[in-house]
């Protein structure tokens, strides 16, 4: 049974959690000689004392946490999810979702990516139109129900598609 991209991702990083828990409980608990282990509950014991000392002081370790860590906290997930909102990024999902063949897309889906392709080469004021085109005349000359000469009108258009069935208009 194959797995898509995004559940294949999901396990990863699932897996990787866990593997790092298991790995601090591994020594801490179990590769340490019995002076270490005692080191360790030692120093267990004085953090703990400290934390009892802090909050026997009026403060609350979870209103310091917020109060300490909630501005850094609140400022990386804005940065992952500015990042994530990236026309870039969301583009290199959407290929990856498509390019998986396990990765249900619907036809809708799949019409839009084209329509989004076909404004972008009919667009005069973007530099990537050309490379649009290219695509779109790639993959159609790639059709096939396509089975005669594709011609354009710009022949630097036909010299930089990969097909032979796309020539240049006499």
């Amino acid at each position: 049974m194959a797995f898509s991209i995004e559940t294949v991702g999901r396990v990863w990083a699932a897996g990787r959690n866990l593997g790092n828990q298991a790995i601090g409980m591994a020594v801490g608990a179990g590769l340490a000689t019995a002076s270490q282990q005692a080191d360790f509950l030692t120093a267990v014991d004085q953090i703990w004392k400290g934390a009892q000392m802090i909050y026997s002081g009026g403060s609350s370790l979870y209103a310091l946490g917020v109060v300490v860590l909630g501005p850094a906290i609140g400022w990386y997930w804005s940065y992952v999810a500015q990042r994530s909102a990236k026309t870039d990024s969301q583009a290199a999902a959407v290929h990856a979702a498509v390019a998986d063949p396990n990765t249900m897309v619907s036809a809708e889906t799949q019409k839009s990516i084209i329509q989004t392709t076909a404004s972008i080469a009919q667009s005069n004021n973007l530099e990537v139109s050309k490379d649009a085109k290219v695509v779109l005349l790639d993959a159609t000359a790639a059709l096939p129900e396509v089975v005669s000469e594709i011609k354009v009108t710009d022949p630097e258009l036909a010299m930089a598609t990969a097909s032979t069935q796309i020539k240049p208009a006499a």
